[in-house]
């Protein structure tokens, strides 16, 4: 049978099981919403190190840091993760694409023809007259067709 004395002994590493769990669960979610109360039984771990057998202790340090961290947590790494330039084009194609250098595929009727940008063919348009392998910059991008310049 166990005796307190052994659950008290446990109690550091009742903790760190809790936040190692809790991780593991916002690994699969990835949200970062579960970060902070993991951070906060760790620290809970840490307390009940420090101070073995108050439990009362342990769960008020869990429940502060808990909610500290959730709330000034964010708020202090916002913008620290994501790259600075271009994070709100992280996902946008499209986006991404103007500024690009490319090569004109073939040559532009009417204003109209293809341009090879990295190992893709776009539509593109485009205001001067082009010949194929022409060095061309993407101007804007319109749904899949990209507008170009030619570079000199």
């Amino acid at each position: 049978m166990l005796d307190a004395a052994f659950l008290v002994a446990q109690a550091p590493w009742f903790w760190l099981g809790l936040a190692l769990a809790i991780c593991a669960v916002e690994v699969m979610t990835g949200t970062t919403y579960l970060l902070w109360p993991a951070a906060a039984a760790a620290l809970a771990a840490l307390a009940a190190w420090a101070v073995p057998g108050a439990w009362p202790l342990h769960v008020a340090v869990f429940g502060a840091a808990a909610i500290v961290f959730t709330w000034f947590g964010p708020r202090a790494l916002r913008g620290r993760w994501a790259n600075e330039q271009g994070s709100d084009r992280l996902n946008d194609r499209a986006a991404l694409l103007v500024g690009a250098k490319g090569v004109a595929a073939e040559a532009f009727v009417n204003g109209v023809g293809s341009v090879r940008l990295d190992d893709t063919v776009w539509r593109a348009r485009a205001q001067e007259a082009l010949s194929a392998g022409d060095a061309v910059q993407v101007t804007a991008v319109e749904g899949a067709t990209v507008t170009v310049s030619r570079l000199n």
